[in-house]
């Protein structure tokens, strides 16, 4: 039954891979800024963060945790704020930040792949670079929908 769970998490990371690589694809491309788009990205950094930590049983001081959260928190304001957006038309055009998706993409990975290994401490670092990343993804998406609703 080990092996089994090994080979889904494997999976799991994989296809978290793939999909952080087809994701950045898409982010490089201009498209509407849509309020409800950004604001489900706004809600999936704290949200995938808890259901991942819950999840995986993961164990990380929780002031650390929301530390590493809220320092990434002015990386991500920092790339909304350097996002280029415009207006066309009755719509709001801007690019999403592919180096945000796949920071936090490769981070999830590597957080996953930690959690496989039986050193607690690698387990802790891995789930810490995950905090920091979600912190950086809801300061960027923040950022962006504010930008958005102001223009």
């Amino acid at each position: 039954m080990d092996t089994l769970w090994l080979l889904i998490a494997l999976a799991g990371i994989v296809f978290t891979l793939a999909m952080t690589i087809l994701g950045a694809w898409m982010a490089s491309k201009p498209r509407p800024l849509g309020v409800g788009r950004l604001l489900l990205a706004v809600t999936t950094a704290p949200l995938g963060l808890l259901f991942y930590v819950l999840a995986g049983g993961q164990q990380l001081r929780p002031w650390l945790a929301v530390l590493a959260f809220l320092v990434g928190i002015l990386p991500g304001v920092i790339f909304g704020m350097f996002t280029k957006i415009y207006r066309r038309g009755g719509k709001v055009i801007g690019t999403y930040s592919v180096t945000v998706t796949l920071i936090w993409g490769a981070t999830l990975a590597l957080s996953a792949f930690c959690n496989l290994l039986p050193s607690f401490l690698i387990s802790a670092l891995g789930l810490l670079a995950l905090c920091f990343a979600s912190g950086i993804h809801l300061g960027n998406y923040s950022t962006l929908l504010l930008r958005r609703i102001l223009v």
